[in-house]
């Protein structure tokens, strides 16, 4: 994976926002195609959508902000609604790079009137964001790529670099915050949370979801949520699961975390999807007492060392 040691000897470059950051990373990949380089963005706002379609870039933020107002019921240039798609305030298309220190909110707010609305989506492999915040409520994190029947659906709606991923992309997240309100990590990307906190804010429809992966049964790793804290900022006692399957074979592990009083005790919900909860794979280490009998591991299980060995890999990336 990606570490920070990796750009050691990188030329570093100072801009003003983020604009400023992918309009230089453009200009620098016109001149070499993989050459690796820092840039520094200073403290600034943004508003609007911003895409990152390169690779090998360490974008290092001093409260840099990205903000956008999009939502899924919003109508696009052509009059179709957006959908979850187009509503992301940045979108990484690349891969092998790291973002420190960048903030990305989607402030449209009340999506149970205007859908979900995507702060961060990415789309790339073996992407590193440390200590970032991202601010939703619905939707806030898609870890990409798109479930397989999704990337038939929307050829020709989607770009081809949004729609479809070769191979299996796995993308890291150390010390970052993540707040939102339903399903706000979803995807069927590899994911590894690595002392993460996870803010539930409050919803008038009063239950809520932290995520909602949708691996396919191909997939052996799914999230994995390490050493993490779920908290609350308005969400109501006993009113969030950990985790619901988008869809059949969706995989979370829970390694080590800790939890507010606004955790459901059963933990995990089954989409209210007729047998969904007999392929739904979720873990959970130690086990509490309560959580609903299909978790698949048994009380005093250790976790698979796989995920021992990619939450140290994030551990020594982050130094």
């Amino acid at each position: 994976m990606i570490k920070k040691s990796a750009f050691l000897k990188a030329p570093t470059h100072k801009v003003k926002d983020i604009l400023e950051a992918v309009e230089l990373a453009k200009a620098l990949r016109k001149k070499s195609p993989k050459k690796r380089h820092i840039i520094e963005i200073a403290q600034s706002s943004v508003i609007g959508e911003v895409s990152f379609p390169f690779s090998n870039f360490y974008l290092k933020g001093d409260h840099s902000w990205i903000t956008s107002t999009s939502y899924a019921k919003q109508l696009d240039e052509q009059g179709k609604e957006k959908t979850t798609w187009k509503t992301a305030a940045l979108k990484v298309t690349g891969s092998h790079n790291i973002f420190e220190g960048i903030h990305v909110e989607n402030s449209a707010r009340h999506p149970e009137i205007k859908g979900q609305e995507v702060a961060l989506g990415v789309y790339g492999d073996d992407n590193l964001f440390i200590g970032c915040h991202l601010v939703s409520t619905q939707d806030t994190l898609f870890a990409g790529p798109l479930p397989d029947d999704l990337m038939t659906r929307y050829l020709g709606f989607i770009p081809e670099e949004e729609r479809y991923f070769e191979g299996l992309a796995r993308n890291y997240f150390a010390n970052c915050v993540i707040e939102g309100t339903v399903d706000f990590v979803f995807g069927a990307g590899q994911a590894v949370f690595y002392k993460d906190t996870f803010i539930t804010l409050f919803d008038s429809r009063k239950k809520t979801w932290v995520s909602a992966p949708s691996h396919s049964l191909k997939d052996d790793f799914g999230y994995l949520f390490y050493k993490c804290s779920f908290e609350s900022d308005g969400a109501l006692e006993d009113s969030t699961y950990l985790s619901r399957p988008w869809r059949d074979y969706g995989k979370a592990v829970f390694d080590e975390c800790s939890y507010g009083p606004h955790i459901k005790k059963e933990g995990f919900d089954d989409w209210n999807e007729e047998g969904r909860y007999k392929t739904a794979r979720f873990l959970e280490y130690p086990l509490l007492e309560g959580r609903v009998p299909w978790v698949k591991n048994k009380k005093g299980e250790t976790i698979d060392p796989k995920y021992k060995k990619a939450a140290r890999a994030v551990k020594h990336a982050i130094r």
